[in-house]
């Protein structure tokens, strides 16, 4: 599967979608599907840790028309989004989208290793956590 979409903790709180090497947009929006269909079965916030570590490039097609509408896709529960991208290319692209949706500048973090990515997870499920706690 080009791309697969799963819980990534018991607790349900991170949303883990990962990139093979070859995806391309169809294969994405069944993964956006998946994480919509995951979100919906519970009722705090999340965080989606999206590790694209074996992507080098995106599919042929119109980039920042796909990627805007993906980002505009998300489930409103998910609130951090913390992206492992080892390509300059597509992190430049990806840094454009989101420079176009301003809701979304804070909540989307770019680190280059699975294990940097894991350690932004864990920060953002406390503040979560926190959020949820003061309410």
């Amino acid at each position: 599967m080009p791309i697969s979409t799963t819980w990534y903790d018991e607790d349900h709180r991170v949303i883990w979608i990962k990139f093979d090497v070859n995806w391309g947009w169809d294969e994405l929006n069944k993964g956006l599907e998946e994480e919509a269909k995951l979100a919906a079965t519970v009722s705090y916030n999340l965080v989606a840790f999206v590790d694209m570590s074996q992507t080098k490039v995106f599919p042929q097609g119109n980039i920042l028309a796909q990627s805007r509408s993906t980002i505009g896709n998300i489930p409103d529960s998910v609130t951090q989004i913390v992206v492992v991208i080892q390509s300059r290319l597509i992190e430049v692209f990806a840094g454009l989208v989101i420079d176009m949706m301003p809701t979304w500048r804070n909540r989307v973090k770019f680190v280059k290793t699975v294990e940097e990515g894991q350690k932004l997870v864990a920060e953002a499920i406390a503040a979560n956590s926190a959020r949820s706690s003061a309410s």
